[in-house]
C-alpha cells in the first residue's frame, strides 16, 4: 500500500513538476504529514527534490518548459487570474507590457473589449490580440521557439523606449527570501526591463509557484507592488508573504 502511494506520489510531482504539500495531500487523500514523510523518502532515493513547502521533478528549477506543455498546466487557475487582472487592475486607456508566459497569454484572450496598448515580445498573445481593437506594439528580437516570444539585447533594448503603466511577469516561482524567480537566464534580464520600465508591476502566477524556488532571481518582493494568484492558494502558503508590503490578490476558480 505505501509502496503504491509513493508511486503516485512520485507520478503526480513529475506530471505537474513542482507540488505543494497540501496539494498532494488532497489529491492523494491522505495527511499532510504522510505527505512530508514519503516526499522526504522520494528525495532520499533520488527520484524527486524537495522544495519549501513541497517538492520539484529533478531538474525541474533549470528548465523551460515548451510552450504547449505550460499551457495545459493550471489552465483554469491561469484563466482566472486573467479574469481578474483584466477586471481589477487594468482601466480604459491604459499601457500594459506582457511577458512571454502563459498567464500573460490569457490575459491577452481576455483584453478584447478594453481601450488599452499593449506592448509584447509574446508571439502567441499578438496572434491573439490581432483579432481585437487593441492597439499592440511588438517587440522584437531573437525567437525563442520553445516559447514563442522574441528575447535578448535587441529586445531589451526596444522596451527601453517604452514606460507602460503596469507589467504583468510571471515565473515558475516566488518565495519571500528570493522574490520573483525564473529556470531561463535569458529571459530575465527582459522581465527586469519590463519591471523597471513600468509605472507598477505585478507578479501573476499560479497558486503552485508560491513558496517555489528556481534557478534565477527577476527581482525582489519590494520591486513589485503586488501579486495575482489563485483560489488555491492555502494559508500556509500566503502566511509567507505576510511580513511583505505586497498587495495579495485572490482570483476565484
Amino acid at each position: 500500500m505505501r509502496a503504491v502511494r509513493l508511486e503516485h506520489l512520485r507520478q503526480l510531482v513529475e506530471s505537474r513538476g513542482a507540488v505543494e504539500v497540501d496539494t498532494a495531500s488532497t489529491v492523494l487523500g491522505v495527511s499532510r504529514e504522510t505527505i512530508r514523510r514519503d516526499m522526504g523518502e522520494l528525495a532520499a532515493r533520488g527520484f524527486i527534490t524537495r522544495t519549501r513547502g513541497g517538492a520539484s521533478a529533478l531538474g525541474f528549477s533549470m528548465t523551460e518548459r515548451d510552450l504547449e506543455q505550460r499551457q495545459a498546466r493550471n489552465q483554469a487557475e491561469k484563466i482566472a487570474i486573467a479574469r481578474y487582472v483584466v477586471d481589477r487592475l487594468i482601466q480604459d486607456g491604459m499601457s500594459i507590457v506582457l511577458d512571454g508566459g502563459t498567464t500573460a497569454l490569457e490575459v491577452a484572450r481576455q483584453l478584447g473589449g478594453k481601450k488599452v496598448t499593449v506592448v509584447t515580445a509574446n508571439i502567441p498573445a499578438v496572434v491573439e490580440l490581432a483579432r481585437t481593437r487593441v492597439k499592440v506594439v511588438i517587440v522584437g528580437g531573437e525567437l525563442r521557439q520553445r516559447s514563442m516570444t522574441a528575447s535578448g539585447p535587441l529586445a531589451n533594448d526596444m522596451l527601453l523606449q517604452f514606460h507602460p503603466d503596469i507589467a504583468l511577469v510571471s515565473g515558475p516561482a516566488i518565495n519571500a527570501a528570493g522574490g520573483l524567480m525564473d529556470s531561463y537566464v535569458d529571459g530575465v534580464s527582459f522581465k527586469r526591463v519590463m519591471i523597471d520600465s513600468a509605472e507598477s508591476a505585478y507578479a501573476i502566477l499560479d497558486s503552485s509557484k508560491l513558496g517555489q524556488r528556481s534557478f534565477v532571481s527577476v527581482c525582489e518582493l519590494t520591486d513589485l507592488v503586488g501579486f495575482v494568484t489563485d483560489s488555491h492558494a492555502s494559508a500556509e502558503q500566503l502566511s509567507e508573504f505576510e511580513g511583505s508590503d505586497l498587495d495579495v490578490h485572490i482570483a476565484e476558480v
